[in-house]
């Protein structure tokens, strides 16, 4: 549990210091100046120009976009950092509410969109995770891989048994 503490406590750090990026690049305020005056902080401009950031900003280290997922995280621990600090605002009425015509929704929607349709046509991975495939379903797929009776499907049967016995997946060794 408290490493989970300190993981968000590091993570809305990492996220802070983006968006001061984007405070210094765009030319405004500091972000302990933006956060003095209640309508510049709680600005649906300040938003649409911080995903636009989010989703064209080249990170200096490696001059590679931000992942989509870390994009909506910044974006989201921005809006909350504003939210808590100016609660009363009008711009927040049914913001967490799930209601697809709401402001932040439609902002997050489309940040996704943009950055998902990116990482598709430059063939960059959405999410660096991959599913497990168990023993019983790698088992299906290469019989119907047999089926097919063809050079092909016997290759592609070698290449799954082989990458996935190589990555270690459960069951692959058995069959």
């Amino acid at each position: 549990m408290l490493s989970e503490a300190r993981n968000t406590t590091a993570s809305k750090k990492v996220a802070l210091d983006a968006f001061k990026v984007f405070l210094q690049v765009t030319g405004r305020a500091s972000l302990e100046q933006l956060l003095l005056n209640r309508e510049e902080s709680c600005s649906l401009s300040l938003f649409a120009d911080y995903a636009e950031h989010l989703y064209a900003y080249k990170q200096p280290r490696n001059q590679q976009n931000y992942q989509p997922k870390v994009q909506l995280q910044y974006l989201s621990t921005i809006k909350e950092h504003i939210r808590i600090k100016w609660p009363d605002h009008p711009l927040w009425v049914n913001v967490n509410k799930d209601d697809p015509h709401n402001w932040y929704t439609k902002l997050r929607a489309k940040l996704e969109d943009n950055s998902n349709r990116r990482c598709i046509q430059q063939g960059v991975a959405i999410v660096e995770k991959s599913i497990p495939i168990g023993r019983e379903i790698l088992r299906r797929v290469c019989i119907e891989l047999m089926k097919k009776n063809s050079l092909s499907g016997y290759t592609e049967r070698f290449v799954l048994c082989l990458t996935l016995s190589a990555v270690g997946r459960a069951g692959t060794n058995h069959i």
